[in-house]
């Protein structure tokens, strides 16, 4: 099984879906799924394994980066 990132295209929640190794879908299937944000059936694209796991990880670097100048900025203020 392979988890795998879908994007609705009216809103851009993401989702996760599981799928069967046969089944395997390249990047940009389109599969017409629930979109819970939406409250209606919309087409969804599927993501790039690297794409999604790369954006993730900077998602977080700059979190991470944010909350550290939030830091140095109080201490400068004191």
């Amino acid at each position: 099984m392979k988890s795998k990132y879908l994007e609705c295209v009216a809103c851009g929640n993401r989702t996760m879906i599981q799928r069967k190794d046969s089944k395997d879908r390249p990047a940009g299937h389109v599969k017409h799924m629930w979109c819970p944000r939406c409250k209606a059936r919309r087409p969804h694209i599927e993501l790039d394994e690297f794409k999604t796991s790369f954006e993730e990880s900077t998602d977080y670097d700059a979190a991470l980066l944010r909350a550290y100048e939030r830091g140095i900025n109080e201490l400068e203020d004191d």
